[in-house]
């Protein structure tokens, strides 16, 4: 069973870490292959409707959630730092499309995942910092939790 330690809700940084029973190429890729994050990113992954991925600091990432007649949204940022299987850096921007075609952004902030080795098992750790409102934070973090509990069935763990 893994173990979600988080900073307090609400608070600045978002920080959870968590051991996953698997190698720490098997949890970096489960970050980094769009058929592995359309089975555990998001409150409800199947709300993912298309994955753009181009691994490679600059690049760019795009999630894509089911739209709605009313609006919408994705999940997007670039790579900042790739180094497989230690550390992922990455900007985070939420954006919502409007039925009328009014575009809104969340500012950016910066999420940096890090997973240290520990036998047959890794340490994730996650800090999701700059986000600017407390809401924001509230979001971010349940979100959080709850992907990194699917990301713990995708690796054949139970919470």
């Amino acid at each position: 069973m893994i173990d979600l330690l988080t900073s307090p809700a609400g608070k600045n940084p978002v920080v959870i870490s968590a051991v996953f029973p698997a190698s720490s190429e098997r949890l970096f890729d489960a970050w980094t292959q769009a058929d592995d994050l359309r089975r555990w990113f998001g409150n409800d992954p199947s709300d993912l409707s298309a994955i753009e991925l181009d691994l490679k600091v600059g690049g760019l990432w795009r999630f894509h959630m089911r739209t709605t007649s009313n609006k919408s949204e994705c999940l997007e940022g670039h790579y900042i730092e790739i180094r497989r299987p230690r550390r992922l850096r990455f900007s985070w921007t939420h954006v919502v499309v409007t039925h009328d075609d009014v575009v809104k952004h969340t500012p950016p902030s910066q999420v940096d995942v890090q997973f240290e080795p520990m036998g047959a098992a890794t340490r994730l750790t996650l800090e999701h910092k700059e986000i600017s409102t407390r809401s924001g934070r509230l979001g971010v973090g349940t979100g959080w939790h709850n992907s990194l509990k699917a990301l713990s069935h995708l690796l054949g763990e139970t919470v």
